[in-house]
């Protein structure tokens, strides 16, 4: 937990680091999302993730997988628009299986239309609770987090 936390702690300081370098002034809005449990239907030996498969406990299947991202993405979507028309600056995940699905997110529904860059953290977590953050390029540039594996839209 401390180590989410410091993690999360992190990348909003160097969020908040890069809209100063920027010299803009405006209002940002950052939200943090626990998508609790976003998985593919894939069996992945590298993690836990048994019961996410379609023959797994939950049976998860693709059909449960696009649902899921679907509902994520409309929420997501629609974080402080009431005071950032062009809605969150960065959003913050957690609980994702692996980078796919944070792609898969933000590639689905209105999240697609936001063309929003990734930074994808690969914890050592077994159990595949990994960390990830969703950009507007335009407002929180990747080159903010030149460590970590970065995807442009």
């Amino acid at each position: 937990m401390i180590k989410r936390t410091s993690f999360t702690l992190f990348l909003l300081c160097l969020f908040l680091a890069g809209i100063q370098g920027q010299k803009k002034l405006g209002i940002y809005s950052v939200a943090f999302w626990n998508v609790e449990n976003l998985f593919d239907t894939e069996r992945d030996e590298t993690i836990n993730d048994e019961e996410f498969t379609p023959a797994g406990a939950n049976a998860w299947t693709p059909e449960k997988y696009n649902k899921k991202l679907n509902n994520l993405a409309f929420v997501l979507s629609k974080l402080a628009r009431e005071h950032c028309p062009a809605g969150p600056a960065a959003i913050g995940v957690a609980e994702i299986e692996n980078r796919r699905v944070l792609e898969d997110l933000v590639s689905t529904g209105e999240l697609a239309s936001m063309g929003l860059d990734i930074v994808h953290y690969d914890s050592p977590d077994r159990r595949g609770g990994r960390r990830g953050i969703a950009l507007q390029p335009a407002v929180v540039p990747g080159a903010l987090f030149p460590s970590l594996q970065i995807r442009t839209s």
